[in-house]
């Protein structure tokens, strides 16, 4: 007996067959070109591309979304035939990023937020992968340019 490939949850099916036709679409479809043979493969699907042509699905999305070198996984380049949905910072998220970005840490946010740090943790990691907050070098090179222009002025 072969095993099936994944379809969905019933739930799944029932609400891509509500979805309005305008909207952004439900599966993306995915290109990929062998970098050694030069030879194009392409699914109409994100999960397919992963089930069929044996690719980590994790490793897959983040070629597509630019988080990967190069786009590139398992030796292939990967480009979205439909466009990715967009994914939408929460004000928490927002909230969050703009104090990472200020200098402060997870514990400092949590106090101020009241949330708990393990809260504040994923959030920042929401924030990180949204392309909301800056290194942590940037950060601190940043409060030190400040600190030396303040220095300068006193």
């Amino acid at each position: 007996m072969t095993k099936q490939p994944y379809q969905g949850s019933a739930r799944q099916k029932r609400r891509l067959a509500q979805r309005n036709p305008n909207a952004q679409p439900a599966r993306t479809a995915v290109k990929a070109t062998c970098l050694s043979s030069g030879n194009v493969y392409e699914w109409s699907s994100i999960r397919k591309a992963a089930d069929e042509g044996g690719f980590d699905y994790t490793s897959l999305r983040n070629a597509l979304t630019g988080k990967a070198k190069g786009n590139v996984h398992a030796g292939h380049r990967f480009e979205a035939s439909t466009p990715l949905r967009q994914t939408k910072p929460t004000s928490n998220v927002v909230k969050i990023a703009e104090m990472r970005n200020k200098g402060m840490g997870n514990v400092e946010i949590a106090k101020v937020l009241g949330f708990t740090t393990n809260t504040v943790a994923v959030y920042a990691c929401h924030a990180r992968n949204l392309g909301l907050t800056k290194t942590l070098a940037e950060v601190r090179e940043e409060l030190a340019h400040k600190n030396r222009i303040n220095f300068i002025t006193i």
